[in-house]
């Protein structure tokens, strides 16, 4: 294996991610329709590109097309979800690694990037390493690719795709088109696109789609009508299609598909005819990333979440699940947002209660980045402050500081200057980009645990201070003093 980089992937999952199984697992689907059209066309795109970009609107099917594809195909998969997390390309190359590891069973170990080594070299390295543990009939899948919009994330995914082997699949699943960093790939003949008026659901398709989910017999007048409405668009399908029956006229509903609002009318519609309890297990789960069993009794104080989560996913509701057997699970996206609109809504004031409390579940279950986005929100810098303490020296060694500086930055200047281990953390991330600014927070933070009397902390941001003049190879002088 290349020497790049000292720490190796940790075994315990640490930080919690073992739970982010959403992230690293392809979703499972218990009934989907299989669309041989589109099947067809991937692998006709496929025979002349070992690279497939699919764009279509959210909702469209992306993920559902492509997970259904690959079991058709009994292809062995490494799925890995991008999300904004991926801006800091440490997290990035940490979280493929575990897909890796966990998915594929791969028993090397990939390297994890720290401030060590150079950009360029370790992409290409690490990809073509990756390359050649794989089986030759694997697909990588990277869903959500639109979710980053870093450009060095899109200059490193270049890199990796200009070195796979061609007997390698990749399919990347985007809201939008494949932006112009990745031209070089279009003209070289590797990357192919499948765009949305292809993803979307043709007149037949919609049928068989409504067919597939709705009870009695549909007419084919209004099968027709219901195409029109939604444009093919597959979530707008099941939606309208739980109003049809033989006697009903869906032209009456009038409706525009291209307006989001649709989206939110048709989810309170289905929602508040939903059974209590149901649209309470919604509303006091609307703030989590994913949902898994044990957080939703954390989070609901009941033992049904199994049963619920079961039941929602059975019924097209707008969640998937994310890990076989049905420990993990995921609100569509425009769903959730819905429901987050509706938590806020119906809780008023007490809606900082749910955000509260849901942080601390997330906490306690391992969703350490989402938990100090609600701390955050509601302003708990104590306990934003902690979560931090407590995670912060596993983030450093995986080189992840721009997760660590992109919770501080949340806390004002008043409760940083009064924490001075805050203000040393983000000196300590700064090390490997701003040698001069890393150097003036340790001198704050040398002063403040000066004034406490607390000798480790002194210690350590006087040794950091050292270390920028060390790294900077310059100017010794003021060490003299």
């Amino acid at each position: 294996m290349h020497n790049l980089a000292k720490g190796a992937l940790a075994q315990d999952g640490s930080v919690g991610l073992q739970k982010y199984s959403s992230k690293l697992t392809r979703p499972v689907y218990k009934k989907i329709l299989k669309r041989k059209r589109l099947f067809n066309e991937v692998e006709s795109l496929f025979s002349s590109a070992p690279i497939l970009w699919i764009s279509a609107p959210a909702g469209s099917g992306k993920t559902a097309l492509v997970s259904s594809y690959i079991e058709h195909k009994k292809s062995p998969c490494l799925w890995y979800r991008i999300d904004e997390r991926d801006n800091d390309l440490s997290s990035f190359f940490y979280h493929i690694g575990l897909a890796a590891k966990t998915t594929l069973h791969l028993k090397a170990e990939l390297p994890t990037l720290t401030n060590e080594y150079g950009l360029h070299t370790f992409v290409l390295n690490y990809f073509e390493e990756l390359y050649s543990l794989l089986k030759k009939t694997t697909i990588i899948v990277f869903d959500d690719f639109h979710a980053v919009k870093d450009d060095l994330f899109n200059d490193s995914l270049l890199q990796a795709f200009s070195v796979i082997p061609q007997w390698l699949k990749i399919i990347v699943i985007s809201r939008t088109d494949a932006p112009s960093v990745y031209s070089s790939l279009k003209v070289s003949g590797m990357l192919n696109s499948l765009h949305w008026d292809s993803v979307f659901f043709t007149l037949e398709e919609t049928k068989e789609l409504i067919n597939h989910g709705v009870k009695g017999a549909v007419t084919d007048d209004n099968v027709r009508v219901l195409h029109n409405v939604t444009r093919g668009w597959a979530s707008g399908i099941v939606l309208l299609s739980k109003r049809l029956t033989e006697a009903d006229d869906i032209e009456s509903l009038g409706l525009d598909m291209a307006n989001e609002e649709i989206f939110n009318y048709l989810s309170g519609e289905i929602f508040e005819q939903k059974d209590p309890l149901i649209k309470d297990f919604l509303i006091k789960t609307s703030l989590c990333p994913e949902v898994t069993v044990e957080l939703a009794n954390e989070l609901t104080g009941g033992t049904s979440a199994k049963r619920i989560l079961q039941y929602l996913a059975n019924h097209p509701f707008f969640t998937e699940v994310r890990k076989a057997g049905g420990g993990s699970y995921k609100y569509h996206d425009l769903f959730s947002e819905f429901l987050k609109a509706q938590a806020k809504e119906t809780l008023g004031e007490k809606y900082e209660e749910l955000q509260f409390k849901t942080a601390q579940a997330l906490e306690k279950y391992g969703f350490f980045y989402e938990a100090a986005k609600l701390y955050t929100a509601v302003k708990a810098w104590d306990r934003l402050i902690n979560i931090i303490y407590l995670n912060v020296k596993t983030l450093l060694d995986q080189g992840r500081t721009k997760l660590i500086i992109e919770c501080i930055e949340g806390v004002p200047e008043s409760v940083i200057n009064s924490n001075p281990w805050v203000i040393y953390w983000k000196g300590t991330c700064l090390l490997s980009e701003n040698l001069l600014e890393a150097r003036l927070y340790f001198g704050t933070s040398y002063k403040k645990f000066k004034e406490l009397n607390y000798y480790c902390g002194i210690f350590l941001s006087w040794s950091n201070i050292v270390n920028t003049y060390t790294y900077e190879l310059s100017n010794f002088a003021p060490l003299d003093y």
